[in-house]
Order: structure tokens, then sequence, then C-alpha cells
């Protein structure tokens, strides 16, 4: 009941910011803005924050809103920029599901902040190097592809009139 509930008003808020697109991708953007937030607060700005991890949704909420707001002028790239982060993410996070070694981000938190980078399993940054490389390469193959000049047959099936 609870799957199916879920996927309808999953499918119907889909149709809507289809409809709506420049709204669409700007939460497609938020969203990459706030995954993009994760990757580097896990990285980087963990040490700033205190055990109540205010920095964590400070930064995260913001890189979203700032990524979200910069799509309205920057829509085309943000839709590859942001498909592409998503992508990689997930397909890292997918695999690790079944092969292990990647603790999820506030689990990975608490790690540093008790073991130091010490106690971070080493398959960790094997699927760090996995999504950066994804990234980068789902974002040149759709600006191969798909951003090339207007006039070009090829399009990026996000343009296509339904």
């Amino acid at each position: 009941m609870t799957f199916s509930i879920s996927l309808f008003i999953g499918c119907i808020v889909g149709l809507i910011l289809a409809k709506i697109s420049r709204l669409g991708v700007a939460i497609l953007a938020g969203w990459g803005g706030y995954c993009l937030g994760m990757i580097l607060y896990a990285a980087f700005f963990y040490k700033i924050d205190n055990d109540k991890q205010v920095f964590y949704w400070v930064f995260n909420i913001s890189l979203g809103v700032i990524c979200g707001i910069l799509s309205i002028w920057l829509f085309e790239h943000a839709i590859v920029i942001s498909t592409s982060i998503i992508g990689a993410y997930a397909l890292m996070r997918g695999i690790s599901f079944y092969a292990g070694g990647y603790p999820s981000e506030f689990d990975l938190i608490q790690l540093i902040k008790v073991e130091g980078w010490d106690g971070i399993d080493k398959r960790f940054y094997g699927y760090m190097a996995g999504f950066i490389v994804g990234a980068i390469i789902c974002i040149v193959l759709q600006y191969k592809f798909w951003m090339r000049e207007k006039n070009h047959t090829y399009k990026h099936p996000y343009h296509y009139k339904r």
C-alpha cells in the first residue's frame, strides 16, 4: 500500500515538474548541490562542526539553494552537471550497498571524529575516486552528445516535446 501511494505521488510530482521544467531543473540542481555538499563536508569540512552538526545542515542546504538558484540562469548546464553528480553518487552508493565499505555520511562523520582518518575503510577512497571519475565522465559525455550547437539535430532527451 505504501509503495503504491509513493509511486502515485512520485508520478504526479514528476509530471508537474516536467511541465514546469525550470522549477524541475532548479529542484534537481538543488538536490545535486546538496549531494555535492555532503561529499565536500565528508571530505574537508567535518572538523568545523560540533556534535550538533549545525554546520553540516547549514552548509549542505545553502549549497543546494545556491545551485538551485544558479540553475535558473544556467539551465542547460544545470541539467548536465546535476544529473551527472547525482548519477555518479547513486552508482557508487548502489555498488556500496552490495560490496560494502562505504559508510553513511553520518556514520562517516562520527567515525572520523572518533578514530580519525585511519579508521576509514580503504574501500571508501575507491568509492570517492569512482564518484569523481564517474561524474567527470558523465559531464563530458553529456556535453559531447547533447550540448552541441543549437541548430544541430541532436538534443538532450530532456528537450523533446511530449
